[in-house]
């Protein structure tokens, strides 16, 4: 879970509202539960939010067929035992891997898209590497969009993520955050998200250039 700067708090997997926090130290990423656990034949919630949360990511109402098939259902179980076991770098890997597979045979259908947003969801967990994450929720949020996924709000949230994420990137590193700041506003001109759009580029405006 991911506390969002303008006060949203957003559980992700992809992928997820509540009161502003009043203190720097509350406007962090939540660390992942790495006690929880996914069964094979469907996809793992993150864990339980704190009762601020107004919602919660809700995983697809059903698991894509092709990860029920014996082929890649071995290879979706390991992403989720790595994450139990809390090792995030192998779950991030392994997520990669099987994303990978799927596109080759199946392109941008359900099940790549499916994987995609559980590698961001556990890309953000790690709360390293800001820039690259940003990118990462950027790129998941188009291709959720444009591949019409569903949950519809798993990808708004992707898109407050990556929003939520740049605005602590901006604070790490204000040359990085500039070097995002045009495709962050793009993809969330592209949602529909003008509030987080105009607060980009009003940033960005007021940077100074070197």
């Amino acid at each position: 879970m991911i506390v969002c700067p303008d006060g949203t708090v957003i559980d992700v997997a992809e992928h997820p509202a509540a009161p502003t926090p009043e203190t720097e130290e509350e406007n962090q990423p939540e660390p992942a539960d790495t006690q929880a656990t996914a069964p094979v034949n469907e996809r793992c919630d993150p864990p339980a939010p704190p009762a601020r949360t107004a919602t919660n990511f809700s995983a697809p109402a059903a698991l894509p067929p092709i990860l029920k098939n014996k082929e890649y259902r071995g290879m979706w179980a390991a992403v989720w035992a790595a994450h139990a076991e809390g090792d995030l770098p192998a779950a991030v890997a392994l997520a990669y891997k099987l994303e990978t597979a799927l596109a080759g045979w199946f392109g941008e259908d359900a099940a790549t898209v499916t994987v995609l947003t559980a590698r961001a969801w556990l890309t953000l967990c790690q709360r390293t590497d800001w820039h690259g994450t940003t990118e990462l929720l950027i790129t998941t949020a188009l291709r959720c969009q444009a591949a019409r996924y569903r949950p519809e709000a798993d990808t708004i949230r992707t898109a407050r993520n990556a929003h939520a994420c740049w605005r602590l990137l901006r604070e790490e590193s204000p040359e990085a955050a500039a070097d995002l700041a045009g495709r962050l506003a793009d993809m969330l001109a592209t949602l529909g998200e003008d509030d987080r759009r105009r607060d980009v580029l009003a940033w960005n405006e007021a940077v100074p250039v070197d």
